[in-house]
């Protein structure tokens, strides 16, 4: 199953989009190269910094920005690797509206 274009909609509107790398903790801009998050550095429509993604991810420092469109398209990959965790791992059927 994947999730609904409406159900894409509700997430970027539920995360907002920052054009930098900010801390998922306290909302806080990275303002410092290696500065420590109370969270995980976050980035676009909320993809987390993951050391697995480190080629696909912005550089991690406090001048990287990207566009909506980079945005959209590091969601999209978050949002298929979570329908794939949940399409294994899920022990009962569900309809649509429930993913």
């Amino acid at each position: 199953m994947r999730t609904s274009n409406e159900g894409v909609k509700t997430i970027f509107e539920d995360e907002g989009f920052r054009s930098f790398w900010y801390d998922d903790h306290n909302g806080k801009q990275m303002t410092v190269a290696g500065e420590k998050p109370k969270g995980f550095w976050t980035i676009g429509y909320g993809t987390r910094y993951r050391e697995g993604m480190r080629d696909r991810l912005p550089k991690l420092n406090p001048s990287t920005r990207i566009t909506k469109d980079e945005a959209l398209q590091l969601a999209r990959i978050d949002i298929e690797r979570a329908e794939r965790w949940v399409n294994r791992n899920l022990k009962r059927e569900i309809k649509q509206h429930q993913f």
